[in-house]
């Protein structure tokens, strides 16, 4: 299980995911005549490989790249299908394509912001969810060598649980907050 009983945050997440995955599909299917055969994310996945928008597909061909540097299937899906549902949604609606284009044209004008996402650009081996999967493997092996519980993490694992996390996070905000005030003095 990838959930702690106490994460509240992951499974109010996915219980909201699973309730919107499945009223989309209803929706969806009436309104774009998907065939009964065939489920909405394939629909999806068809059209974008099709699609004529050149920037569209170049982007769909980036999500699938990221999607295959994912370490399970899972996650992977869950990356290619929510981004290629974003995608998707901006080809076909040009209230949504509009400002997409708009905002891209804008960070990618922007000379500075290469550098403003330096610090969080990382080679897909380095990536959250690969990491992850690596820290569930040394807690799986802490277990069998007898060194922590069988209900207990690894340090490494507990960096990726959001109850450990906000400790981490509160404490990191404190000390940008200290030098922040010290830049301006």
């Amino acid at each position: 299980m990838d959930i702690l009983g106490a994460d509240d945050m992951k499974w109010t997440m996915r219980i909201i995911a699973k309730y919107a995955q499945k009223e989309m599909e209803k929706q969806m299917r009436k309104r774009y005549n998907v065939p009964g055969d065939k489920k909405f994310i394939e629909f999806i996945h068809d059209d974008l490989k099709m699609c004529p928008n050149q920037a569209i597909r170049k982007m769909y061909k980036q999500l699938l790249k990221a999607g295959e540097a994912m370490p399970t299937q899972h996650h992977s899906s869950m990356i290619v299908d929510l981004g290629s549902f974003l995608l998707w949604v901006a080809f076909k609606d040009t209230a949504y394509r509009d400002p997409l284009f708009w905002i891209m044209s804008q960070i990618v004008s922007d000379p500075d912001f290469k550098k403003d996402i330096k610090e969080f650009v990382k080679e897909p081996k380095d990536w959250y969810c690969p990491q992850w999967i690596a820290s569930q493997k040394e807690t799986d092996k802490l277990r069998a060598e007898g060194k922590i519980s069988e209900h207990d993490l690894s340090p490494s694992e507990k960096r990726f649980v959001p109850v450990f996390q906000i400790d981490q996070i509160g404490t990191e905000l404190k000390k940008q907050i200290e030098r922040e005030k010290y830049k301006h003095v």
